[in-house]
């Protein structure tokens, strides 16, 4: 669920190719006081991410 609202709440800045995000400090901010649990996710992947994002492709 964390992973779907982060995508959601970065928008374009999401990298499908390297799968990361692509934010400015300040984004990274804004975004961790509404998301706290998204911290992992500032500088690293979700593994595993294709077999997630088919599992809950119907949630986006």
């Amino acid at each position: 669920k964390n992973w779907v609202t982060l995508k959601q709440l970065a928008g374009e800045c999401y990298n499908e190719v390297t799968g990361t995000f692509n934010l400015t400090e300040p984004e990274w901010v804004e975004i961790l006081e509404v998301l706290p649990e998204a911290r992992r996710f500032k500088h690293d992947v979700l593994r595993h991410r294709e077999k997630i994002t088919l599992l809950f492709s119907s949630l986006m």
